[in-house]
């Protein structure tokens, strides 16, 4: 999918689609538009499905398209927005940070009249003009777990401070699951860039504490990849009576249901996101400058698909690229 890397302040820069030199001279032929996307990480599937649905709008109207991957440090993200304020960017895709977080780079966005979309549920302020609404995402994880494992239960929830869809799905988590009767949770921190050792580690000594046979287990993760360190926890422990739930869809995940090692996974359509929240920016830069002062950012909240060994097998025939 990437087809060049710059370094640039420590940070990957990556043009994506054509060869770059080919990318940027089709584009800027044409327009000398530019969006540049401050990626949370890069090789996260969500990340990379998101990038795709954005940059194939962005494509299409005539744009250039400029990636960072930050690996999910809130400091290298100002540090990238702040380069593309610099570069003159046209407008930014921000992946999944709390605006909270950016503040220094929002700042920088706005003094250039740089229009910022966040990819996460941000608050709708005059510095963002379009977000996505994650509620809907975890709550239907959520409800899974809750139809499959019946309180009293205990809960390991696995989240990611450093995103802001992980703060939304732990604001549900909190907001639901805690209050329903009977459910204990423990919930941890994983470290983003070593998310598979930190979802084994912290799997493994969360079991030690709650051993089989003396209750019902079960794993709530913000996203995909550190159920794949929870379930090599729960294997390495010949544990089969503790079900694991996680956000993305990934192909690794997808496997691993298929295979009953994970008993579910709940997909968001983060393609049609990315497309929606490019259309967003290109509908507030075609707006009356009026309007464009009023604008409110639309929160996207499209479609999510909750996979289980019971729906795994139909849902790879109709997604067939869904596994690579």
């Amino acid at each position: 999918m990437y087809s060049s890397t710059i370094l640039v302040a420590g940070m990957a820069v990556v043009s994506l689609g054509l060869p770059a030199a080919t990318a940027n001279a089709g584009a800027s032929a044409k327009s000398h538009k530019v969006l540049g996307i401050v990626a949370l990480l890069a090789n996260d599937a969500l990340n990379i499905q998101t990038v795709a649905g954005a940059t194939a709008v962005a494509h299409k109207a005539g744009w250039t398209v400029k990636e960072i991957d930050t690996e999910g440090s809130a400091q290298s993200a100002n540090a990238a927005m702040q380069t593309f304020v610099s570069d003159h960017v046209t407008a930014m895709y921000v992946l999944a940070y709390a605006p909270s977080s950016i503040g220094a780079g929002l700042a920088a966005a706005r003094a250039a009249h740089i229009p910022v979309a966040e990819w996460g549920s941000a608050p709708t302020t005059k510095d963002i003009v379009s977000t996505v609404n994650y509620q809907h995402v975890a709550k239907a994880e959520v409800a899974a777990l809750e139809a499959a494992v019946k309180g009293p239960a205990s809960v390991l929830e696995l989240n990611f401070s450093g995103g802001a869809l992980c703060v939304t799905d732990g604001q549900v988590y909190a907001a639901s699951i805690n209050k329903t009767k009977g459910y204990t949770i423990t919930s941890v921190q994983i470290a983003g860039a070593t998310a598979v050792q930190s979802g084994q580690n912290y799997t493994q000594s969360w079991l030690t504490t709650h051993p089989a046979g003396k209750g019902k287990y079960a794993i709530l993760s913000s996203w995909d990849v550190p159920t794949t360190g929870a379930i090599a926890a729960l294997t390495l422990a010949g544990r089969k009576d503790v079900k694991v739930y996680s956000i993305n869809g990934e192909a690794q995940t997808l496997k691993l249901v298929q295979q009953g090692k994970e008993t579910e996974t709940t997909r968001p359509d983060a393609t049609k996101e990315g497309s929606d929240s490019m259309t967003n920016i290109l509908a507030y830069l075609a707006a009356p400058k009026a309007q464009q002062a009023a604008w409110k950012a639309p929160a996207i909240s499209d479609q999510v698909t909750v996979i289980t060994s019971a729906n795994i097998n139909a849902f790879l025939k109709a997604n067939p690229g869904a596994l690579k």
